[in-house]
């Protein structure tokens, strides 16, 4: 048998699933190549490339005369996006896979899921090693992978050469003393007997992080492992003559990843829960991705020390075994008939001395529901180590592979695990000594701005500021990108459209008229697309759609699922603040509320967009002010709400007179707006150079519990958005309106009213009756009536709405939205959900995927399209 025999073996039985799958239904390929990810067979230089880091590929000669490839990502996303020099002296983690496996196991997901870039943009240069016999170290300096020599090695042999020579290297090469060392699974097997060996090496480790850790093996549980190991299956791969186990091959690459997984992930998710243990918390849509390098090989004299481990329940050297002849009760054994003796000079291989390792100091994060690192194996491992050796001991509901595959181990795992790194890392060398920025030049308008300053002075200008460039490595690189910029960076086209109101303002709205996949391919967008039209609420903008990562994000995802997705932009924000007439210099440009929203800016865009993608209908989904103009707008006009085949309400908003929000509430009911107006301020809370610089990029990197406090304070309680990333969301929110559409948010607080802005009215009052002019009643004047007129919500019997609630809301109170549903007519309502978030979890929340956009697609697909 060929030395790929074993591959063959492995996969011929899945192969023929697939292949099956193709031949009975081979109309379906079609289907399953659209359910194909973009990153499905990238190496690892691909994906990291197309997340968008620079990386060096290195090559490394064991003492033995194998050689190994190391991937180095020594820039951050900004650094690499920037084409900037990495920062110097950056302190070094080493990253080490598990078995069958490869560095690409700490790439293979997102930005913010994938350990290797959350290191690399927490300032660190990031090191991932491969062992001999994977895809990516298949070298030798005499031997090619068709001789015999080259696969005798186990991971004994990795302990010996490979790790001392890439740490040594690495520390080498970046003139670093010290690096912190990550092992998954073999990957820490192999560093329990290297440092067990040399303690030499080991003081060079300042923390080994040790993921689903592996030395005992006698009680997995895997029954797919157990049943190789105890039927002595690599006995027979070893009788046989085949001595490399499982690369990955064609088969994998071509069917199984590319066919078989796209079209039936769960079948795929569910093989691998078999060998490793039961989880919920891998991606089953990307498992395509994972297979696509995984597995990539090894030797078989490698799966065969680990069969001798679970047969034997020991941790000690490959045992070449021993044929010897007992008289009176003496073994009598030759060299020739016992290898043991030959290599050890002893029958049995000796242990690995795990009580010799008191460097280096090392945390264990392990898995209740791992099978193969099981909570009995690891406790014989702990009860060998010293006691001082283990800092921190971590267990979570994981398997064995979530804890690099988990699309959630950034939260469960890493945010500790780089704690842990951080702390045993010297402060001077991690932080640096780069000198505070000078403070951007003051707004044209710094009444707010003042305020504001005064604010970040006392968050920020905190007695601690020599941590300042530890706040600078904790920055996401996310920080400070405007809604086209993160777009780009998550690999979408983005259009930019100019939409002229009939009032002559000048709105933007942002398209994204391409799916991931076809924006990375280059390919044009699929015809005839539904358009998804997404206004955002106040002090806002498009941005707010796009602020998360591509499964968190309602625009990505709707692009994706092949929707036409236009953002819009209203009067006043951030990148709506151009008119015909006015600059924003002139107080006519900010003579505008939420009415005039409603009133010009919601049709004007509708109509561009139906205008531009050839549509006859569109969905629309409004958050916070956005359903507040949509409730003006379509009630004003019945013919534009025809046009909306459904309108997903997120947080509606029409009466306000039941918000329990503190700042607004209060801001409100001190006439703070009117102050605003006395002091001749017209703009609210423009986005500007103090809040990107300082508020976002500082103040709530380093304190996001402050910030995100602050916000709850405003929306409601919540513990649905990732605190990591308010500064991110920070620097581009507030977005900016005119302080004249604050006071009519303020006016419904205090009145309890949805209606027309109200100028007010001066009367003198005779025998009960108002005696008022126009001269002095300027509602009067705008109205014809001395109050202003409320909206006719009862006219709005289109379009379909749909009211997605949150329970935490101090905005969009239960008692105001029950009064929006009274004055509702009977039929408009076709959905009702309320989940439990605050105001600015249904945009900002990293679960609201789950608990609302699902809901939310689910409706208007079934709706799409349709007339009334």
């Amino acid at each position: 048998m060929t030395r790929r025999g074993l591959t063959l073996l492995l996969t011929l039985s899945v192969a023929l699933l697939a292949i099956a799958s193709t031949t009975l239904v081979r109309a379906e390929t079609e289907v399953a190549e659209a359910n194909i990810d973009p990153d499905d067979s990238l190496t690892v230089m691909e994906i990291v490339q197309r997340r968008g880091y620079y990386i060096e590929e290195h090559k490394v000669t064991t003492s033995d005369n194998y050689i190994l490839t190391m991937y180095r990502l020594p820039k951050t996303y900004v650094e690499s996006q920037l084409n900037a020099s990495a920062a110097a002296n950056k302190p070094a983690v080493y990253l080490i896979h598990g078995l069958l496996d490869s560095s690409f196991t700490y790439v293979c997901n997102f930005r913010n899921q994938s350990l290797a870039f959350i290191l690399a943009d927490a300032g660190y240069d990031v090191w991932l090693g491969n062992n001999r016999g994977t895809t990516w170290s298949n070298q030798h300096v005499t031997y090619t992978t068709d001789d015999d020599e080259y696969w005798a090695f186990s991971w004994q042999e990795m302990a010996i050469y490979d790790m001392p020579a890439m740490i040594n290297y690495v520390l080498d090469t970046s003139g670093r003393s010290t690096l912190s060392y990550v092992g998954h699974s073999e990957g820490t097997m192999q560093a329990f007997a290297g440092f067990s060996l040399d303690q030499d090496l080991a003081k060079k480790v300042s923390y080994f992080g040790a993921l689903a850790p592996v030395a005992y093996l006698g009680h997995i549980t895997s029954p797919i492992f157990e049943l190789m190991a105890k039927t002595y299956l690599d006995v027979l791969f070893t009788i046989l003559g085949v001595g490399a186990f499982w690369e990955t091959n064609w088969l994998i690459q071509g069917i199984l990843a590319k066919y078989a997984c796209a079209f039936v992930d769960e079948a795929c998710d569910s093989i691998i829960n078999a060998l490793t243990g039961p989880s919920d918390n891998v991606n089953t849509t990307r498992v395509q991705v994972y297979v696509s390098q995984t597995p990539a090989g090894t030797s078989v004299k490698n799966m065969a020390h680990f069969a001798q481990g679970i047969r034997d329940n020991t941790f000690r050297y490959y045992d070449y075994g021993c044929s010897c002849l007992q008289a009176l009760g003496i073994n009598l054994c030759s060299k020739l008939i016992c290898k043991n003796k030959a290599v050890y000079g002893a029958f049995e291989p000796p242990n690995f001395d795990l009580s010799a390792i008191k460097y280096p100091r090392m945390g264990l994060y392990t898995g209740s529901n791992d099978w193969l690192a099981t909570s009995t194996d690891i406790d014989q491992l702990r009860a060998s180590l010293t006691d001082a050796t283990i800092l921190t001991d971590q267990s979570v509901e994981y398997n064995h592979l979530d804890f690099t595959w988990g699309y959630n181990a950034n939260e469960l795992i890493y945010q500790d695990l780089l704690t842990q790194v951080a702390k045993f890392i010297s402060k001077s060398a991690l932080f640096g000594t780069r000198p505070i920025q000078a403070l951007p030049a003051m707004p044209p308008h710094p009444f707010q701005e003042i305020l504001l300053l005064l604010l970040c002075v006392t968050v920020f200008l905190h007695p601690a500021l020599a941590v300042q460039a530890e706040v600078e490595a904790a920055v996401d690189p996310d920080a400070g990108l405007d809604t086209t910029q993160i777009i780009q960076a998550r690999g979408y086209v983005v259009e930019t459209h100019k939409v002229t109101t009939s009032d002559r303002y000048v709105l933007t709205m942002h398209r994204l008229p391409k799916s991931y996949a076809e924006s990375q391919s280059g390919t044009a967008a699929a015809a005839n697309k539904p358009v998804v039209y997404m206004q955002h609420g106040l002090l806002d903008s498009s941005y707010t759609w796009v602020l998360n990562y591509r499964n968190q994000s309602l625009a990505f995802i709707l692009a994706d699922l092949g929707y036409d997705v236009w953002l819009g932009n209203n009067r006043g924000n951030t990148w709506s603040k151009e008119h015909l007439d006015y600059t924003t210099a002139n107080d006519k440009f900010w003579d505008f509320t939420w009415e005039d929203m409603g009133n010009y800016d919601l049709p004007a865009m509708i109509k561009y967009a139906l205008r531009i993608s050839g549509r006859s209908t569109l969905s629309y989904i409004g958050h916070s002010e956005g359903t507040t103009q949509a409730f003006v707008g379509f009630s004003n006009d019945q013919e534009l709400a025809k046009s909306v085949s459904y309108f997903g309400a997120l947080t509606p908003v029409a009466w306000t007179g039941a918000a329990t929000s503190p700042i607004l509430v209060t801001m409100a009911k001190t006439y703070i707006d009117s102050w605003f107006q006395v002091f001749g301020v017209n703009e609210f809370s423009a986005n500007n150079a103090i809040l990107q610089g300082i508020l976002g990029k500082y103040a709530c990197a380093w304190a996001g519990v402050v910030c995100d406090g602050f916000i709850d304070l405003i929306g409601g309680p919540s513990d649905n958005i990732n605190a990591s990333r308010v500064h991110v969301y920070v620097t581009q929110t507030p977005a900016g309106s005119s302080v004249k559409n604050m006071a009519h948010y303020a006016q419904g607080i205090r009145d309890n009213t949805f209606a027309s802005y109200d100028y007010g009215c001066s009367c003198l009052r005779v025998l009960g009756i108002s005696l008022c002019s126009t001269l002095i009643c300027e509602n009067k004047v705008k109205y014809g009536s001395f109050d202003p007129p409320a909206f006719a919500i009862g006219n709005m019997v289109y379009p379909r709405t749909g009211f997605y609630n949150g329970a935490q809301d101090t905005l969009a109170t239960k008692t105001d939205i029950n009064k929006l549903r009274a004055g509702l007519p009977d039929d408009t309502i076709v959905y009702d959900k309320t989940i439990d978030f605050g105001h600015i979890d249904f945009t900002w929340g990293h679960n609201a995927h789950a608990n609302v956009y699902d809901d939310l697609i689910s409706q208007i697909q079934l709706y799409e399209g349709k007339s009334y």
